[in-house]
C-alpha cells in the first residue's frame, strides 16, 4: 500500500489554523454530554415559542381593528378581520396548520388576492384549529402543569380526536390542573396541553388558582342490587367461618 505522505509546509498558515480549529469542533461535538445538546435546543424552542406569543398578543390587542395578514415560511395562511371575527383563507394550503416562522403585518392589496373571500370562516374557530393541528408550537404556550378554566368549548375540525376535545372542554369549562385530567381521561399529558395552547391562542382561557373549583369526576353510586351482593357475600363468610 502507497502512503501519501503530506508537507505541512505546503499548507499556508491560516488554512492550516481553520483544519485545526475545524478538527477540535467535530471532537468537542463528538464528546458532548448529550443534556447540554438537549438544552440547547430547549433554548432554541423557547425563544421561538416567546416570538410566537408576542406575535398572538400584537394580533389581538395592537392590531384589533386592521385586516391582518397571517403568513408562515410556507406563504400566506390566512387574512384576519378581527373587528368581525372572520377569516378569509389561503384555499392553496392543503393542511391548516404551521409553524415557528408564523407572522402576522397589516393586510396588503397583494395578500388579499392570495385568498378565498367567498368562503368565510369564523376567526376563533380558524385560529383555534390551525394551532391544535400545530401540536410543537400548541403545547408549548401554556405552563406545564398549570390551572386553567376555559370560557367556551371550541370547535374542531379534527374528527378523529373530537371525541378526546369534547371530554376536555367539559373538564376545562369547569376548571381543571393539567396533569389531574390527563390522568382522569387516561391520555398523554401533551395532549392536554396542546388543547389548553390551542385555547390561549384564541384567548380562551384563564389561569386559576390551586383552590379554586376544579373539575371532578363523577363518584360512582353503588346499586341496592350491588349492596345487597355484598352483604350477602360477607354473611355467608361469617357463617362458614363461624365470625
Amino acid at each position: 500500500m502507497n502512503h501519501i505522505k503530506i508537507n505541512l509546509t505546503d499548507f499556508p498558515a491560516y488554512a492550516l489554523l481553520h483544519w485545526a480549529q475545524n478538527l477540535l469542533n467535530q471532537m468537542h461535538t463528538i464528546n458532548a454530554n448529550p443534556q447540554t445538546l438537549l438544552n440547547s435546543n430547549i433554548n432554541f424552542n423557547a425563544k421561538n415559542i416567546d416570538k410566537i406569543t408576542e406575535t398572538l398578543n400584537n394580533l389581538y390587542k395592537k392590531h384589533h381593528d386592521s385586516k391582518l395578514h397571517i403568513y408562515d415560511s410556507q406563504g400566506t395562511i390566512a387574512i384576519l378581520d378581527l373587528a368581525k371575527n372572520r377569516t378569509w383563507a389561503n384555499d392553496s394550503r392543503f393542511k391548516r396548520s404551521t409553524d415557528f416562522t408564523f407572522d402576522c403585518e397589516i393586510a396588503s392589496i397583494d395578500a388579499l388576492t392570495r385568498v378565498n373571500r367567498k368562503q368565510t370562516y369564523v376567526l376563533n374557530d380558524f385560529i383555534w384549529n390551525l394551532f391544535w393541528n400545530t401540536p410543537d408550537i400548541a403545547q408549548h404556550l401554556c405552563a406545564p402543569d398549570g390551572h386553567y378554566k376555559i370560557y367556551y368549548w371550541p370547535k374542531p375540525n379534527d374528527q378523529q380526536h373530537k371525541k378526546i376535545i369534547f371530554q376536555l372542554s367539559a373538564c376545562f369549562i369547569q376548571g381543571g390542573k393539567i396533569s389531574t385530567i390527563a390522568e382522569q381521561l387516561n391520555i398523554p399529558i401533551e395532549t392536554v396541553q396542546r388543547f389548553i395552547g390551542a385555547c390561549i391562542t384564541i384567548n380562551n382561557f384563564k389561569k386559576i388558582n390551586a383552590w379554586d373549583p376544579h373539575y371532578s369526576p363523577a363518584v360512582k353510586q353503588e346499586t341496592k342490587e350491588e349492596v345487597g351482593f355484598i352483604k350477602s357475600f360477607f354473611s355467608n363468610l361469617r357463617q362458614k367461618f363461624n365470625l
